[in-house]
């Protein structure tokens, strides 16, 4: 009998996503991280997992989740939290990321024993890693905003590590199409999702926690934190557009941690008042634990969800295990996990979402068809599947290094 694989997960960014957000709104990475862990221990197969965290306090909810694989354990590792008053000074962050990942300063004995290391924010490996390295892509659209020089400086070093693992095909395939990869392999695992939550039935506590959020019978739902990227003028002109025409939709709630974007909720405010809906939104500026997003999606009408990029698309994937209509972008990853269920539009013509929000108000019939077929396609989604994917990825790599 082989010894289990012994694999370290920077699990970083899932405890920092706690520590700002007791209740379980994590955030698309965050969520990531958690549902890879909850995959991991379903394995049939588990690893031996080693939880880098940083220096100061483990949430409860991080201590629990990782005890759920046998022999796992929790290492503290890299700079943060050594120096609370540097960690609260967000200029310091990059320096301090820069210092861990190219000098190995508070890494190298974190990292002793590990026979694969899994960076899951698409942070570059450190190069005191001493086993094979993968990082997971999320997207690319973040980068280019910071700038050229700056993106390709990240992957050139992000092509250190032996294996880049795209959460869809769209991003592995862009990756590999634009930089030069070397050694480094590329392939594609599609992200999981809590399909014990997101399901149809409505549990006992849906009216109740929709009564509590103070929501109107009917409503349309966005689910994050709408950035540029999310698209709220193509959102709000659509919106705008089918007043316009007589249909006044219903409104639109936004439910995302607002506080952690500065000037994100007046920016939509004061788009949604330009295209005269601004009695249309209701934001719950606060976000929504997980138990209150899956109630949120099984009572909406639809999810509208035009990105004018994603990477994967959690939202519109929860959101069909739900049994939910969603309205999303013909564009990146959103067509590869919605399949036809979607509602496809162009993000970039307010007319085209216009008629998607018609649709998802009016088709009957195809949110009969949702009902019936979302869940079943959902199913491919799940945290086992996801943490099966990689564990196929950690094992080659174990392998090949031997």
């Amino acid at each position: 009998m082989t010894a289990p694989l012994r694999l370290g997960l920077d699990l970083r960014w899932l405890q920092r996503a706690w520590l700002k957000a007791p209740t379980g709104a994590l955030g698309g990475m965050g969520i990531f991280a958690q549902n890879l862990v909850r995959g991991l221990a379903e394995a049939e197969e588990p690893p031996r997992l080693v939880a880098l965290v940083d220096h100061g306090p483990v949430p409860e909810p991080l201590t629990t989740l990782v005890a759920a694989i046998p022999g796992s354990e929790i290492r503290a590792c890299g700079l943060s939290g050594l120096w609370p008053r540097m960690d609260r000074r967000r200029k310091y962050a990059h320096l301090m990321h820069l210092i861990e990942t190219e000098s190995g300063f508070g890494m190298a004995r974190a990292l002793r024993g590990l026979d694969v290391l899994h960076m899951l924010d698409h942070t570059p490996p450190p190069r005191a890693a001493r086993c094979p390295t993968v990082v997971t892509l999320h997207e690319f659209y973040d980068w280019v905003r910071q700038g050229w020089a700056v993106y390709r400086a990240l992957c050139r070093r992000m092509t250190r590590a032996d294996e880049v693992v795209g959460v869809s095909a769209v991003v592995a395939e862009d990756f590999a199409a634009h930089h030069a990869l070397g050694r480094t392999r590329i392939s594609h695992v599609h992200n999981g999702i809590d399909l014990s939550r997101f399901e149809p039935e409505a549990g006992r506590g849906d009216g109740e926690r929709l009564r509590g959020l103070g929501l109107p019978a009917r409503y349309l739902l966005h689910a994050g934190v709408m950035t540029h990227r999310k698209n709220p003028e193509g959102i709000f002109g659509a919106m705008g557009r089918l007043r316009a025409e007589g249909l006044d939709p219903p409104p639109l709630v936004s439910a995302g941690a607002y506080g952690a974007v500065p000037g994100a909720l007046a920016t939509i405010r004061g788009i949604a008042a330009a295209n005269g809906v601004a009695d249309r939104l209701i934001v719950l500026e606060k976000g929504a634990s997980p138990d209150e997003m899956a109630s949120l999606y099984r009572g909406a009408v639809g999810l509208v969800f035009p990105s004018h990029t994603e990477g994967f698309g959690l939202p519109a994937v929860e959101a069909l295990a739900c049994g939910t209509p969603c309205v999303v972008s013909n564009r990146s990853a959103l067509p590869e996990v919605t399949g036809d269920l979607g509602i496809l539009v162009a993000p970039a013509d307010p007319a085209d979402i216009a008629r998607g929000i018609r649709r998802l108000i009016e088709d009957d019939g195809h949110r009969a068809r949702v009902a019936a077929e979302g869940p079943a396609w959902a199913q491919r989604f799940s945290c086992r599947a996801m943490a099966e994917g990689y564990l196929a990825v950690y094992r080659a790599l174990a392998k090949g290094a031997t």
